[in-house]
């Protein structure tokens, strides 16, 4: 992440601290530890494995002459 997104992050997030919890800008450390991709994980994957395939909403088929037809409904914002 450039300095200056960190820098924005840093004051914003001191900002927020302080305007809910009080206390000092002083008081607040924001420290960035930046992780490779293949040395974390989640659900059971590596961040760096390839996307898992999108959930869908539901599934139907359409019955009809020749092969089964199946709609898929993608989840909106998923």
């Amino acid at each position: 992440m450039p300095a200056n997104k960190r820098r924005a992050f840093t004051k914003a997030l001191t900002d927020a601290f302080v305007a809910t919890l009080g206390g000092v800008p002083q008081s607040v450390h924001v420290n960035f530890h930046d992780v490779e991709e293949d040395d974390w994980g989640l659900a059971g994957r590596l961040s760096s494995d390839t996307a898992p395939p999108k959930p869908v909403e539901f599934a139907y088929s359409i019955d009809g002459q020749g092969l089964p037809v199946f709609l898929v409904h993608e989840r909106s914002g998923g």
